[in-house]
């Protein structure tokens, strides 16, 4: 066991003697607002949270820091790899008082004039870049109306767009003032500063609270509930467990087992928490294959945007490198962990000997990743140029899914010509009939096969749009319908429908106004 205070302690020490570091299996932050809640509740209980599992690396291991940017390099020293635990931990040091860096990522209120909802012991709130305005009592997002009420609150204080995180408060409406609310980590620092001496701290603390009626005994007691919770908490231990070094025997039917225990292990030990998603899963096996392969992947994430998760983007590569790949291998764009492993070693390479999904994701200085120049290519040809261009907004990227956009880039990869107009327009229709016609998303990784193997037919021309249409909206031979729905004229549907009930029917200004007021502009 280790005292709670010592074990975060370490955990927020970069540069410890014996660092507590991350393996390159980890992936991010994943805890939801709700759940960073629910364990703090559990901690000021005193509950037992479970152990941390730590396992030793040597010197010269790929390792990223808890606590500041992550970029995997190699180690100076040996340490200890944190192999469960890690959501835990990032969370509890949010309100840490000696962690100075993890709270740029997120923050803990405790908020003194509410009672806990939820049964729990008080009041707590979150905050992160994303939703500097916090979230609502359940843990979901604020309404757009209570996050358009707290953005002209903090207009008037001319605070930034990129500074709102660092100089807001969560949200609470018009009739209940935030200077009832105080950051979690500076609340227990001021306690220590003043020897745990409850009654000085109370006073402080009320005294901040400029609104505070000396009356309301509530608010007195939440305080002094909290800073009785908070001395408990530094009497209480984690129970840290080691994980040896030495590896079983037998490992399944794990093809190569040298080099995957960790990842087994991983996914086993993260059953009980929340678990790995299958992307989570293979990222983290290419990651321990090839280190490096982490920092690209960001790197792509940045320069192409967010129009991907990382662990999409490397999905991405995975796939497209396997359609590439000289041998014939069924193209499965959801592989599983067993097919995933069998075949990334040949797919990686080496560094010196590269194969295809090194080759997509690697760059240099002087030249991008093919994956890259692409995603570039295609998000500059379909992308809005302003007026009365016929094109995708930027802000309808996020939105073509990753099915989509695989057989936007398959078809980039091998086109070598200029894009003519004709043909971007043909790319636009595309994307629009995928949106609007797909019936849901198990059709669309379907379809992405069907319209990949016709991209391969029709190898470095232009984009085969007509054919993938006819191939997936119309109804096979055999008498199977269509992947996705047909699109339908308005004559035919008017031919179809009586003349009353087209009147329940808004035509296309009439949606726009609608949705978008008459004074909005559809493009900016």
């Amino acid at each position: 066991a280790i005292s709670f205070c010592d074990y975060l302690s370490w955990a927020a020490s970069p540069e410890a003697e014996i660092p507590l570091a991350l393996p390159p299996i980890q992936r991010g932050f994943v805890w939801k607002a709700w759940q960073i809640q629910t364990l703090w509740d559990s901690l000021l209980r005193g509950m037992p949270i479970g152990s941390i599992l730590i396992k030793s690396f040597n010197k010269g291991e790929q390792t990223a820091n808890l606590v500041i940017e992550r970029h995997y390099q190699s180690s100076k020293v040996s340490g200890y790899h944190l192999i469960d635990g890690q959501q835990r931990t990032l969370s509890m040091l949010i309100g840490f008082p000696q962690n100075n860096t993890q709270n740029t990522s997120n923050k803990m209120w405790f908020d003194i004039s509410e009672a806990g909802k939820n049964a729990d012991l008080i009041q707590l709130r979150v905050s992160t870049p994303t939703q500097p305005f916090g979230y609502g009592i359940d843990g979901r997002k604020l309404s757009l109306h209570d996050r358009r009420e707290a953005w002209n609150l903090l207009k008037n204080k001319n605070v930034s767009l990129k500074d709102i995180f660092h100089n807001c408060k969560p949200y609470k409406s018009k009739n209940k003032l935030d200077c009832y609310l105080f950051e979690i980590h500076e609340l227990w620092d001021d306690l220590l500063d003043m020897n745990m001496e409850l009654a000085c701290w109370k006073e402080a603390i009320l005294d901040k609270a400029t609104q505070h009626k000396p009356g309301n005994s509530e608010i007195v007691q939440r305080i002094d509930l909290f800073g009785e919770c908070l001395i408990n908490l530094q009497k209480q231990s984690l129970a840290l467990i080691k994980i040896p070094d030495n590896r079983p025997s037998d490992n399944g039917e794990l093809d190569d087992p040298a080099h995957d225990y960790l990842t087994l292990l991983f996914d086993r030990i993260s059953s009980n928490g929340t678990r790995l998603s299958p992307e989570d899963l293979l990222f983290s096996m290419i990651k321990q294959s090839w280190p490096e392969a982490h920092k690209l992947v960001y790197k792509i994430h940045e320069r192409v945007g967010a129009v991907m998760k990382p662990t999409d983007f490397v999905m991405t590569a995975y796939r497209l490198a396997l359609l590439r790949e000289k041998q014939s291998i069924t193209d499965d764009p959801r592989p599983n962990a067993k097919s995933f492993h069998k075949h990334l070693a040949g797919l990686l390479g080496t560094h010196d000997n590269p194969s295809s999904l090194r080759s997509f994701i690697s760059e240099d200085d002087s030249e991008k990743s093919k994956l890259v120049e692409a995603f570039e290519k295609i998000t500059k040809t379909i992308g809005y140029k302003g007026n009365e261009d016929y094109a995708i907004p930027m802000l309808m990227f996020p939105y073509l899914n990753v099915p989509l956009l695989q057989v936007l880039v398959y078809w980039a990869l091998d086109y070598s010509g200029d894009i003519d107009e004709a043909n971007r327009k043909s790319l636009v229709r595309f994307v629009m009939y995928w949106l609007v016609c797909n019936k849901n998303m198990a059709s669309q990784y379907e379809a992405s096969k069907e319209a990949i193997a016709i991209i391969n037919e029709n190898k470095g021309k232009n984009f085969p749009a007509l054919e993938i249409y006819k191939a997936l909206s119309f109804e096979s031979v055999s008498g199977k319908p269509g992947l996705f729905t047909k699109l339908v004229s308005s004559n035919e549907f008017s031919n179809k429908l009586p003349s009353s009930d087209l009147k329940a029917f808004r035509t296309p200004f009439e949606r726009a106004e609608h949705f978008m007021r008459k004074d909005q502009q559809l493009y900016l």
